[in-house]
């Protein structure tokens, strides 16, 4: 057998068996895409059933009902506007009490205001 018909035969079938390889692959992949798209599926099913679960869980009429049913029981009141704040005016409360506190740790001995090292701690992060 001369050389050149050997290395043609050679790279023919190192060829066939890449192109197998890869048929064997590109197989595997859709059938990974065809699990992936039924799993999608179900996944997006279940998160359409989960909002209409939400959507009747909060109706303003239900919420109404239960709190009506179980005001006195828990000893509910109805908020006021005053008692509602914005979370930059929490934080801003929460830097005053800090100050307060690091205050009253100037005049008591160190370590019995552990509330003062979470105040600090608030501040670190």
């Amino acid at each position: 057998m001369r050389p050149v018909t050997f290395w043609t035969a050679f790279l023919a079938v190192l060829l066939a068996f890449g192109l197998y390889s890869l048929a064997h692959d590109v197989q595997r992949l859709q059938r990974q895409t065809g699990e992936v798209r039924r799993q999608i599926a179900q996944e997006s099913q279940a998160l359409q059933t989960l909002k209409a679960e939400w959507s009747y869980l909060n109706r303003p009429d239900r919420l109404q009902a239960l709190v009506a049913a179980n005001q006195a029981a828990l000893g509910l009141v109805q908020s006021l506007p005053h008692q509602t704040a914005s979370f930059a005016a929490l934080w801003q409360r929460s830097e005053i009490l800090a100050r307060a506190l690091e205050g009253q740790a100037a005049t008591q001995p160190r370590g019995k205001t552990p509330l003062v090292q979470v105040a600090n701690a608030r501040r670190a992060q």
